[in-house]
């Protein structure tokens, strides 16, 4: 599951940029290259899950608008780098705050309304506890 169309992209940045950032080198700037985004798309949608998968279900079922835009983020940047080109700094910018945003969620200091992981562990119950010292309390 893509936390993001190639239309969230347009919205975001603009179909003059996709048709930069998707097209090939030689290749036509006529149409966007779909194959190009649906990749980078369907590449940071697994790169959020990676973050995500420790505490909550992936796919998160219902995305929220958040989730969106780092995945477009994390795609713009994944179109702006190779060969020769280098991104521009709005891009690695971008970039950036969507690795701190997905690292402040795997940190638990951002939640989702995604569904948590339930606890399989097998001590999840156990109590630890010390025995009272001889002679404090009301029966020592």
């Amino acid at each position: 599951m893509s936390y993001a169309q190639i239309s969230d992209m347009i919205l975001r940045y603009g179909e003059t940029e996709l048709l930069e950032i998707s097209s090939t080198f030689g290749g036509s700037m006529d149409t966007i290259n779909a194959n190009a985004v649906n990749t980078a798309l369907a590449e940071a949608s697994d790169e959020i899950d990676g973050y995500l998968r420790e505490r909550y279900v992936t796919p998160v079922a219902t995305p929220t608008p958040k989730m969106t835009g780092v995945a477009c983020a994390l795609a713009r940047y994944a179109l702006s780098v190779g060969g020769d080109s280098t991104p521009a700094e709005k891009v690695s910018n971008g970039h950036k705050s969507a690795l701190s945003w997905l690292r402040s969620v795997k940190d638990g200091k951002v939640t989702l309304n995604g569904e948590l992981l339930p606890n399989t562990s097998q001590d999840w119950s156990q109590v630890q506890t010390r025995a009272p010292a001889l002679g404090t309390g009301r029966f020592g």
